[in-house]
This record gives structure tokens, C-alpha cells and sequence, in this order.
């Protein structure tokens, strides 16, 4: 209740700009962690590459020119994962996550930019279905991904780059 409070105050008190950013982020905890002391944190995680690596990571988008966070989710333990909204469908956790984190923006025309978790050709199909852009840098391995147009213009040079455009019909 009180991640969907945030959510919803600050989508109220504060209207985004053209760009959208996604993200991840760490709160830090300092308190106990013992498992039956009920002050220990809930979802709490240790992710090895953080700054702060123990705590609470979430999910986020929010204005990328004020910087504020507009939308949160927590991120659980695999454990504690089920089938969130927008799974069934969208072919990927990340690409369910980015749908439910941007919903209150669709059909605004706005851009979403992401890093390579949440990016793939299916979450940029998804986004412009659902009337947003999105910018990302898709990992080589997922699927769909253009592999040989890739090396078609590149010719497989090391550190070469190609700038490549698309035509998407999302009517049929």
C-alpha cells in the first residue's frame, strides 16, 4: 500500500516531460538482518555490484530531466516471484515490467529510455503499441534481434557501428 501511495501522489502532484526514464535503484539498509527478528527488512536482497549492495532493490521510471521518480515497484526474491500484470503476453519479465511501470503514460507519445535489462525488440514493439517510444540499448542475444543486418553492415570490423532505421506496421 504504501509503494502504490507513492505511485499515485506522485503521478497527482507532479506531470512528467517527454522523456521517461527506467531504471533500477538500491535503498541501503542498515538494520538487523536476522531471519525471525521482525524488524528485519522485508524483500530484502544483496546485489554484489551495487555501491550499497544490501537492501532493497526496486524497479522505477520517473522524469529523466527533473530526475524525480514517478513510479516504483519492489523488486522480491525469486522466491516470492508470480505472475505479475501484462506476463502473460508480453514475453518477458522485463518487458511486463516496463508495460505495468509506464501505463499511467500510455497513448501520451512520450519516450522511455532503458538500459539493456529492459530492453528488446519485443518491449520497443509493446511500448509503441501502447502509444509510447522507447529508446534501449538490446542486448545481441535476445530474440528477434538482427544479428546478420548487423554484420551485414558492419562486416564484422571491430568496433565499427551502423545506423540502422525500421518501419513497424502495428495495425496489421
Amino acid at each position: 500500500p504504501l509503494v502504490e501511495a507513492f505511485n499515485d501522489h506522485m503521478c497527482e502532484c507532479i506531470s512528467a516531460g517527454w522523456l521517461l526514464g527506467i531504471d533500477e535503484s538500491m535503498f541501503a539498509w542498515l538494520g538487523k538482518v536476522g531471519l525471525r527478528d521482525f524488524r528485519k527488512c522485508p524483500h530484502r536482497m544483496f546485489v554484489k555490484r551495487k555501491p550499497e549492495p544490501l537492501g532493497v532493490e526496486i524497479k522505477n521510471i520517473g522524469d529523466a530531466i527533473s530526475g524525480m521518480i514517478m513510479v516504483m515497484e519492489i523488486v522480491r526474491g525469486k522466491a516470492d516471484v508470480v505472475k505479475p500484470r501484462f506476463w502473460h503476453g508480453s514475453g518477458t519479465a522485463a518487458s511486463a515490467q516496463t508495460l505495468r511501470l509506464s501505463e499511467k503514460w500510455w497513448g501520451t507519445g512520450r519516450v522511455v529510455a532503458g538500459d539493456s535489462w529492459f530492453a528488446s525488440v519485443l518491449t520497443a514493439e509493446k511500448m509503441l503499441e501502447n502509444g509510447l517510444h522507447f529508446i534501449g540499448d538490446v542486448k545481441t542475444g535476445t530474440k528477434r534481434y538482427p544479428k546478420e543486418a548487423i554484420y551485414d553492415a558492419t562486416e564484422d570490423d571491430n568496433g565499427a557501428w551502423a545506423v540502422m532505421t525500421s518501419t513497424v506496421n502495428i495495425r496489421g
